[in-house]
């Protein structure tokens, strides 16, 4: 069964016949429109939501991730293509057992000061890890207690998707995100070619913010209100890393 999808070929070659090239560009023509359609899938990726100026976060980018513990190692390195977290690691089979929460950098340093012992983990923080031209920044999550255990953790991350290379490399997110990433690299176009920012890319910008307001809505009914926030319900610690009473 065909895939209704547009692909990166069907893009780059309907910005090639915008700018009247060629419907199979060769060539620098070739770099060019493809130069454009990759910055129009960059800028589709992350969107800037035109009336709360807030950074859209795609409910389709959404992944989930494991993570399995070793006796005395506090530190996981986090997927290559991974952004921020979504929510805390949550045990797999851990009756009996209490989930992490996070804390910031500082408070984990202030936690890992005070003890070195292990144990179940209470608190984990997430934090910028080795940064490699072959694979860009990574992260890794850092335990406290160490674990003293083998433990399995599941929890919800956003990703960041490869670049397509092929003519027949889908987009993430399915039909109507195809769809928007052809607008905005048609628009793209217009303003970058022709020095015009007309009828286009305003077309572009409607289609954008109209996207972005289903995928918000489907989001909050599939995965729940602020899904999107990486928020975490925290205990209070004090500066030198010590737990709050809040009794």
């Amino acid at each position: 069964m065909a895939n209704l999808a547009l692909t990166y070929g069907d893009v780059y070659k309907r910005v090639s016949e915008f700018l009247r090239i060629s419907s199979n560009p060769l060539g620098t023509d070739l770099t060019l429109v493809q130069d454009i359609t990759k910055r129009a899938y960059r800028e589709f990726l992350y969107p800037v939501h035109p009336e709360s100026g807030l950074l859209h976060t795609w409910s389709f980018l959404r992944s989930r991730g494991t993570i399995r513990t070793k006796v005395g190692e506090y530190l996981y390195p986090l997927p290559s293509n991974f952004v921020t977290i979504l929510s805390s690691p949550k045990l797999i089979n851990g009756e009996g057992k209490m989930n992490p929460e996070y804390v910031d950098v500082t408070k984990w340093m202030g936690l890992r000061t005070t003890s070195v012992a292990t144990g179940t983990p209470e608190y984990y923080c997430v934090d910028i890890g080795e940064y490699h031209p072959e694979t860009g920044q990574l992260h890794d999550v850092k335990f406290w207690y160490t674990p003293d255990a083998v433990y399995d953790y599941t929890y919800y991350y956003v990703f960041e998707p490869e670049a397509p290379t092929l003519s027949t490399d889908y987009f993430v997110g399915g039909i109507a995100a195809a769809e928007v990433i052809q607008q905005m690299a048609v628009g793209i176009a217009e303003s970058q070619e022709d020095e015009n920012d007309g009828e286009q890319q305003n077309k572009a910008s409607r289609m954008l913010a109209a996207y972005m307001l289903w995928d918000k809505a489907y989001a909050m009914n599939a995965f729940g209100p602020g899904w999107d926030d990486a928020r975490q319900v925290t205990r209070p610690l004090d500066r030198a890393g010590e737990v709050t009473d809040v009794s």
